[in-house]
């Protein structure tokens, strides 16, 4: 059975053990394929660490998601990310358009 984790409070405080929870998984299963999302940066850097060896794709926000542009990803999470054999993915969320035009109708 697998293993259930409910976390007090969602945040940054959670991420070492939500990765090592998930690493545990993926050992005990042979997950090869690992994404994660990551705003600055840090979850990736460290996912990109703690996945090592095996396919992490990190996923960032687009550029202009949070202040016209502006990217959320600082250049050095991005360069360790990269260094670390990690993929990095900054693109658009296909269907954000989608829930604001049903939201505002």
């Amino acid at each position: 059975m697998p293993e259930i984790v409910y976390f007090e409070t969602a945040g940054r405080d959670n991420t070492e053990q939500a990765l090592a929870i998930a690493l545990r998984r993926a050992e005990a299963t042979n997950i090869r394929s690992i994404v994660v999302s990551s705003t600055e940066g840090t979850t990736g850097v460290r996912a990109s660490e703690v996945f090592k060896g095996r396919n992490v794709v990190v996923v960032s926000h687009a550029h202009g998601f949070k202040t016209p542009n502006e990217q959320e990803l600082t250049p050095e999470a991005a360069a360790q990310i990269k260094a670390n054999g990690a993929t990095l993915l900054t693109c658009g969320h296909p269907f954000a358009g989608v829930g604001r035009a049903v939201r505002r109708k």
